[in-house]
């Protein structure tokens, strides 16, 4: 539909809009992109704190993570599974507070009434605060740095990016093992296309098992 393609177009992130800078989108895309972005850096953290990847005495000085330790009565609480679960939840709630608060008077502010309204007006409707948003960044950066690239990580990405290119090479060389739906688009699409396409659409534990 209409919509979901606006929304694909017009996605936005710290990633590839790091200057802040925003284009109208429609109010179901926007919540879905602020919504994602909450439930992923929230989840991290405690899949993080979980795995170990991450220890309580790292996040010391986050913003939001200290805050959240002083709303829910971190320091009382000795279970250490209770405790990070709390944590995030405490994270994501004040996120999400705060972004139904900023949307409403957002769309206050613009006197927002109908779909051309949201259409034509230049700024997000659905936002978090200036200041959600710098501690949210401030998370955000912590994660990238001492997560996504902790060693452990970058080492089990290197073992998957190989089997992940044996995976590809052997439906390049024998496309007849992929199905027909995928078959029949590759002289449309290219080859490679085609296959990226189809192993993009695998779970990590049939892609695994597809190695043979």
């Amino acid at each position: 539909m209409y919509e979901t393609r606006m929304a694909l177009a017009k996605h936005q992130s710290p990633y590839d809009k790091p200057d802040g800078s925003a284009e109208a989108i429609c109010l179901e895309g926007r919540i879905a992109d602020v919504a994602d972005r909450i439930a992923y850096n929230c989840h991290d953290l405690e899949d993080g704190l979980r795995s170990r990847l991450l220890n309580e005495e790292q996040l010391k000085g986050i913003a939001l993570y200290e805050e959240a330790c002083r709303t829910v009565g971190a320091e009382q609480i000795d279970d250490i599974v209770i405790r990070r679960t709390r944590i995030s939840k405490a994270i994501l709630d004040y996120l999400a507070i705060d972004a139904i608060e900023t949307s409403r008077q957002l769309l206050e502010k613009h006197r927002i009434e109908s779909l051309e309204d949201v259409y034509g007006c230049p700024e997000r409707l659905i936002d978090l605060s200036a200041e959600a948003e710098t501690k949210l960044r401030e998370l955000e950066r912590f994660l990238y740095t001492n997560l996504y690239y902790h060693p452990k990580i970058a080492g089990q990405a290197q073992s998957i990016r190989g089997w992940l290119t044996r995976l590809f090479e052997k439906y390049c060389t024998r496309p007849e093992q992929m199905p027909h739906y995928y078959q029949h688009m590759i002289a449309a699409e290219g080859l490679k296309r085609i296959v990226c396409d189809y192993v993009s659409g695998m779970t990590d534990r049939y892609a695994m098992s597809m190695q043979e």
